[in-house]
């Protein structure tokens, strides 16, 4: 993550952290939105309108994943999917979507804080805080997700490569 750095995050939400301190974090992580904002509104033509639409807002934040698949069509050609829940509290309210990024040239899963000793990806706690999509170069885009428990996913794939659909 570039912007939505995990240790602001724990920095934020830590009890050691007050005062001047406290204040220089949050002045640091309003700094990063507003320059992640930009950089995401100047990529907006290089990905499809749903997904600028749906992560202009909250995107899945609070929501979690509960299934990665990998479909490897060729040698050459993977495809990632992402099925991720709203968290509903109701089990008959829970929506469901899949985020697929196709040809996927990078994939990345890591654990940022080995402190932790909770293993990663526990639905009791990994919840979904944010997400960044940012340029690699004019054909490719990356896709980075941080999840609670400071699981990391990293996704590599070209424009216009990544869609989203509810699951019925």
């Amino acid at each position: 993550m570039r912007y939505f750095l995990y240790e602001l995050f724990e920095a934020q939400n830590r009890d050691d952290v007050v005062g001047e301190a406290l204040v220089k974090v949050d002045a640091q992580w309003e700094e990063n939105v507003a320059a992640y904002e930009h950089v995401f509104t100047s990529i907006h033509d290089r990905l499809p309108t749903s997904i600028v639409q749906h992560f202009s807002g909250w995107g899945f934040h609070d929501s979690r994943i509960i299934n990665i698949e990998f479909e490897q069509t060729s040698f050459l050609r993977l495809h990632v999917h992402l099925t991720i829940s709203n968290a509903a509290a109701r089990k008959k309210d829970e929506k469901l979507s899949r985020l697929s990024f196709q040809d996927v040239s990078h994939f990345q899963f890591q654990h940022l804080n080995a402190r932790n000793d909770a293993s990663v990806l526990q639905l009791e706690m990994d919840d979904w805080l944010y997400e960044e999509f940012l340029p690699i170069d004019d054909n490719t885009l990356s896709f980075e997700v941080l999840l609670s428990s400071s699981a990391n996913i990293l996704i590599h794939f070209p424009n216009h490569g990544v869609t989203m659909t509810p699951i019925e």
